[in-house]
């Protein structure tokens, strides 16, 4: 390392021989979380023998935004004031009229990122991304935070960084911090992290990438607040699967009832919007046992704000293994912990979200037979996952049940012996 002064330019050279090549890895978060690199922060400069400040600290950085954001026309036009009080009138709680701002925005106005110059920055007046019907994360932000300010409620818009950006506000107080905008509302002392952009996140869960982020929220002119957006809880998002199981030979048939919430729901909306042939993404979807799996009907699907139901029936021929009249039944169906190896892994991996998982398999014993043997039950506990499998015989059924949890959104590489040891014991 080395500096060097002329005409008043102090330039700083660092100098490093034999850099490693770097590789990346699946899974892993953005470069900037383990990749070294320099992030400028001007915090003024001289000028006539004056202290010109720039950017000392997050309140600098906060002014400006807000300069920005007070140079948008938040006036409502007459039709949506007109929306606003219907809707307040349909609902008559706060929370009720919230919910209901929230999802006339994210179903109603198409998200298009606008990054062009100081596009990116200052938000469209919310008026005309109303009357559009399409805006970037600063308009919808903007126009939600305004519907909800008419309808009395207490709201925001809101400067955040998604999960790709590393710094938090109190590090880097530059606008390479946040690259996101959403709506803060506050009810009873709780916030609430409202992003529009997503037309599939239910009211109540922040988007996932943005869970554990610091969030810059604009009080007023002069006042703003810094909070830390909550992780959801693995409850938060959970599969549960119910079905019943029947026996023809070697053949197994089953009724299903499988249930989403939370992040699984979100992603399942949105992989089943581009699917093109119904039944193969189903029967990708909801395969169990083997690739033999075959959907006897499509499934009857009903729907929740955060909960997506499906009801339907299968079989999955040669599933059981006859010797000699003794058959051999595998209940073990799902891999939802497969227990990729991450042997000699460099890095971290980045896991969207915490999540369970709950599979009840009741297996009708069939008439004339009776159980031989059951599998021992397994408990697994790591930091990162805990995993209960246990086998029961009550009623004429065999009971199979499979619990799973995971909390981490981000499996350190020393957790690499645990993971492998948790999937070779599954």
């Amino acid at each position: 390392y080395q500096t060097s002064t002329k005409k008043g330019i102090v330039t700083h050279v660092w100098e490093v021989d034999s850099v490693p090549k770097f590789e990346s890895e699946s899974g892993a978060p953005d470069f900037a979380y383990y990749v070294p690199h320099i992030s400028f922060i001007i915090e003024g400069y001289q000028e006539n023998n004056a202290e010109v400040p720039v950017l000392r600290g997050v309140p600098d950085l906060y002014q400006w935004y807000r300069g920005l954001l007070d140079s948008v026309d938040h006036s409502l036009t007459p039709d949506l004031v007109k929306t606003v009080d219907s809707i307040v009138k349909e609902n008559p709680t706060e929370l009720m009229q919230a919910k209901a701002l929230y999802n006339w925005v994210r179903t109603g106005i198409k998200y298009i990122a606008v990054e062009d110059g100081l596009g990116g920055f200052i938000p469209d007046n919310p008026s005309a991304v109303a009357r559009k019907r399409f805006g970037d994360c600063k308009g919808m932000s903007c126009l939600l935070a305004t519907m909800m300010r008419h309808a009395g409620l207490d709201a925001h818009e809101c400067w955040i960084g998604t999960r790709d950006i590393p710094y938090t506000y109190t590090e880097n107080y530059t606008p390479f911090v946040d690259n996101h905008m959403i709506t803060a509302y506050k009810h009873n002392n709780t916030w609430y992290f409202l992003d529009a952009t997503d037309e599939f996140i239910p009211f109540g869960y922040p988007s996932a990438f943005i869970q554990g982020k610091e969030a810059l929220i604009g009080i007023d002119k002069e006042n703003y607040v810094l909070e830390t957006v909550p992780v959801m809880s693995p409850p938060a998002s959970k599969t549960t699967i119910i079905d019943t199981l029947t026996l023809e030979g070697e053949h197994l048939k089953g009724k299903a009832l499988w249930k989403l919430s939370g992040y699984e729901a979100t992603d399942f909306r949105r992989k089943s919007i581009r699917q093109k042939d119904e039944r193969q993404f189903y029967k990708y979807f909801l395969e169990l046992g083997n690739n033999k799996f075959e959907l006897t009907n499509l499934p009857k699907k009903t729907e929740t704000d955060s909960v997506v139901a499906l009801d339907f029936s299968f079989k999955i021929p040669d599933y059981a293994r006859n010797f000699d009249g003794k058959y051999l039944v595998n209940l073990n169906m799902d891999e939802v912990y497969s227990g990729n190896s991450l042997e000699d892994r460099k890095l971290p991996m980045e896991l969207d979200y915490g999540y369970s998982a709950s599979f009840d398999h009741y297996l009708k014993i069939p008439e004339g037979y009776e159980v031989r043997a059951l599998p021992d039950n397994v408990i697994l506990k790591e930091a990162f996952a805990e995993v209960q499998i246990s086998y029961a015989q009550s009623g004429g059924f065999v009971h199979y049940r499979y619990s799973y949890s995971s909390s981490s959104l981000l499996l350190a590489p020393s957790e690499v012996a645990d993971w492998d040891e948790m999937g070779k014991q599954l």
